[in-house]
């Protein structure tokens, strides 16, 4: 029995599954199917309300603070508190597809390797 050429089989055979398992989770995902996997949870930062227990606040002051909570107000309705999390997700899902699929190649290369390798020595 020959190892080489059932072990270049064996890899050739788990490249090739691997590389279609990741494009299929990831056409999945693309399609809306299930949701990109969280490795960064949605932290919301927490609003904290400063009472106006200040004793002497300006006009000009209070003008500032005001125009400062209109602008985080309207930068939440723009920007959903959920945005940034889901990007680096999406990111950080990117950068593993490519890692696995560029691990599945070399292993199916491996096995191609083995069995021209094995083909050549006239084991067949």
């Amino acid at each position: 029995m020959n190892y080489d050429k059932i072990s270049g089989y064996v890899l050739l055979v788990g490249g090739v599954v691997l590389i279609v398992w990741i494009i299929v989770y990831s056409f999945q995902i693309f399609t809306g199917k299930i949701t990109v996997p969280e490795v960064f949870k949605n932290n919301q930062i927490q609003e904290i309300k400063v009472s106006n227990a200040k004793l002497n606040i300006s006009n000009e002051e209070q003008l500032k603070e005001n125009i400062s909570m209109a602008t985080q107000e309207a930068l939440q309705k723009i920007l959903p508190s959920d945005f940034i999390s889901g990007l680096i997700n999406l990111i950080c899902w990117s950068i593993f597809t490519t890692i696995a699929i560029f691990g599945g190649s070399k292993i199916a290369s491996l096995g191609v390797k083995l069995i021209s390798k094995s083909s050549k020595a006239g084991l067949n």
